[in-house]
C-alpha cells in the first residue's frame, strides 16, 4: 500500500487512485485505510476503478464506516 501512497502524495487529486486503493485496502480489510481514502473522496465515485458498481462502493463504505 506503499505505492498508493506515495502516488497519491504526487497526485492528491486523482480520484481514480483514491477509488483504487480503497478498494484495495477494503479488501484487505484495511478499514481505517479504507476510509481515509472514502473522506479524501466525499460523495465522488468513478466508474474507472475496480469497484463494480455505486451500490457495491456504498455498501463496502458503510460497511468499512461500521467496522
Amino acid at each position: 500500500m506503499g505505492a498508493y501512497r506515495k502516488a497519491l502524495a504526487a497526485y492528491p487529486n486523482d480520484i481514480h487512485l483514491r477509488a483504487n486503493f480503497a478498494y484495495l485496502a477494503y479488501l484487505a480489510k484495511k478499514y481505517d485505510t479504507a476510509i481515509e481514502q472514502f473522506d479524501a473522496m466525499g460523495d465522488q465515485y468513478t466508474t474507472q476503478s475496480y469497484w463494480v458498481s455505486l451500490a457495491w462502493y456504498n455498501r463496502s463504505r458503510a460497511y468499512a464506516y461500521a467496522s
